[in-house]
């Protein structure tokens, strides 16, 4: 399920499809940084869900 992410360095909001959110790594494209996509809510950078129509 896609995903919009926070980079935590640069605050731009940006979209992810991970395949499994407990290891997912993500690059930020505006400044290079790589953080971790995490399953606890407290530490999560994930902004919202994004829903796919069909």
């Amino acid at each position: 399920m896609p995903l919009v992410v926070i980079c935590p360095k640069c605050k731009h909001q940006q979209k992810t499809n991970p395949k499994k959110i407990i290891s997912a790594v993500k690059t930020c494209v505006y400044c290079g940084h790589r953080f971790k996509i995490h399953s606890n809510i407290k530490k999560s950078r994930i902004v919202r869900r994004v829903l796919i129509k069909s």
